[in-house]
């Protein structure tokens, strides 16, 4: 699922329980298609920034691969990134690991 503008009012519109909404939507789909999803793997593109999206695409998914430049501010932000995660494993979603980390130029 690619990542878009439009999710940016996501983030200055937060419901109870938003954080969740991602993961109740795949696993409606799923219910729906007989108890099991019909994609083998499902990639959702979140945006950089921390935000609810973010932490929303992290409770749904079981693994995360993260795509870093390589520069001082990007460490800072795989730091930051490192603590949502663990952050999303102790609240959402404790099934959740990260299976990659892609250097990119």
């Amino acid at each position: 699922m690619p990542s878009s503008t439009d999710l940016q009012q996501v983030e200055y519109n937060r419901p109870i329980g938003a954080e969740q909404a991602l993961a109740a939507a795949l696993a409606q789909e799923a219910e729906e298609a007989g108890g099991r999803s019909s994609y083998d793997v499902t990639l959702i593109d979140a945006a950089p920034s921390l935000g609810l999206v973010t932490v929303a695409t992290l409770t749904a998914g079981d693994e995360a691969l993260v795509p870093i430049k390589i520069g001082g501010l990007d460490m800072k932000g795989m730091a930051s990134l490192h603590k949502t995660i663990r952050s999303v494993q102790r609240k959402t979603n404790p099934k959740l690991g990260v299976s990659a980390v892609l250097l990119t130029a």
